[in-house]
């Protein structure tokens, strides 16, 4: 969690590596809730991950950015699709990718209202 947005949110929440860490060890690189931010943002916000690289060292994956997006949107509708979720341009930094390559890929998941990309 040494760049980009990942640092940005180490720098924000001081020892989310761990949480981070705890995750992947238990469910492997997929994306998950990682830590209740509600205090910041209002009740019921979580901090999940979307991984992007298999290994921090590589450029990102457009698969695996297709999969993390299906099973965030997967989670989303099984929490009844009511949820705001706010991603940023993911793999489109350091990973090396373009943003118009990445949303061909997020236009596919995250069409609704409830989905909103910055950057």
């Amino acid at each position: 969690m040494g760049a980009g947005v990942a640092k940005q949110a180490l720098m924000r929440y001081p020892n989310i590596d761990l949480k981070l860490a705890n995750w992947l060890t238990e469910h492997g690189n997929v994306p998950g809730r990682i830590l209740d931010i509600s205090s910041d943002y209002g009740e019921d916000s979580w901090l999940f991950s979307f991984p992007t690289k298999n290994d921090w060292r590589s450029r990102s994956s457009l698969e695996l950015i297709e999969r993390s997006a299906m099973r965030l949107r997967s989670g989303w509708l099984k929490l009844g699709g009511r949820h705001q979720v706010v991603l940023p341009r993911p793999g489109c930094g350091l990973g090396g990718l373009t943003w118009s390559e990445v949303k061909s890929i997020l236009s596919k998941y995250f069409l609704e209202d409830s989905f909103a990309i910055v950057s």
